[in-house]
């Protein structure tokens, strides 16, 4: 069974070459193999280690890294290179749905954080916008600040619940403010105290959608008063 996950080009890198080695590898090696630092290959490889599931990259003290689990999950045995399927657009869309409240991010940052050419970049930004606009959301770009996504709070909300069930690296949690964050029992309480009350009755899945869009409702709108907006 081929399992698809999120990686940038270098972990993939780094993922090979532990995979056609027999001995364990330094991150001095890997760094120079990768043309890195060793403070950045020891950070792709805890990013690594937090993303996979079947396979972890195990540290041996002072003889350096090696692959274990099951490898097979990830790698092509007709090429021997890690089949893994970099949902780039899926990352740009979470990272441009972030932006809500005027916050900006620069394209150049972007492709640097995910290793990979501006061009590449901005191909896959046409397609994200694409996505957006299905949402009546756009992207705008603001002189000298980067890009940013402009819409009505409703329609990114409907957009983050969606796309948070077609790509594995959108998380619904991942937009909650941090006071949401720490009352989501207090606020799943509210919201329950108040159905009873007015003798609504929801199933499990209807529930769970209100509950999703009130977190992220107050967390959008940074709201900190649950009470009164449930109420509402």
């Amino acid at each position: 069974m081929i399992l698809t996950y999120i990686l940038n080009s270098r972990q993939v890198k780094i993922i090979n070459i532990l995979n056609k080695s027999t001995q364990p590898i330094t991150s001095k090696a890997l760094a120079y193999e990768l043309d890195c630092s060793t403070k950045t290959v020891q950070g792709e490889i805890k990013e690594i280690n937090s993303t996979l599931e079947n396979v972890k990259i195990d540290s041996i003290r002072g003889k350096g890294y090696i692959l274990v689990g099951n490898v097979d999950s990830i790698i092509d045995k007709d090429d021997e290179q890690t089949n893994v399927n970099i949902d780039r657009v899926g990352y740009i869309l979470k990272k441009i749905l972030l932006l809500y409240k005027d916050k900006t991010l620069k394209i150049e940052s972007l492709a640097d954080e995910m290793y990979v050419s501006l061009s590449t970049i901005k191909n896959d930004l046409k397609e994200v916008k694409v996505i957006l606009e299905n949402y009546n959301l756009k992207t705008i770009s603001k002189h000298k600040l980067g890009i940013s996504v402009s819409g009505d709070t409703k329609n990114i909300i409907k957009c983050i619940i969606e796309s948070s069930l077609k790509y594995k690296n959108i998380n619904i949690e991942d937009f909650f403010s941090d006071i949401v964050a720490s009352n989501i029992s207090s606020i799943r309480s509210e919201i329950l105290y108040n159905i009873h009350k007015k003798h609504i009755i929801f199933t499990d899945y209807e529930f769970n959608n209100i509950f999703n869009y009130i977190l992220l409702s107050l967390s959008l709108e940074d709201n900190n008063n649950h009470k009164e907006f449930i109420k509402i």
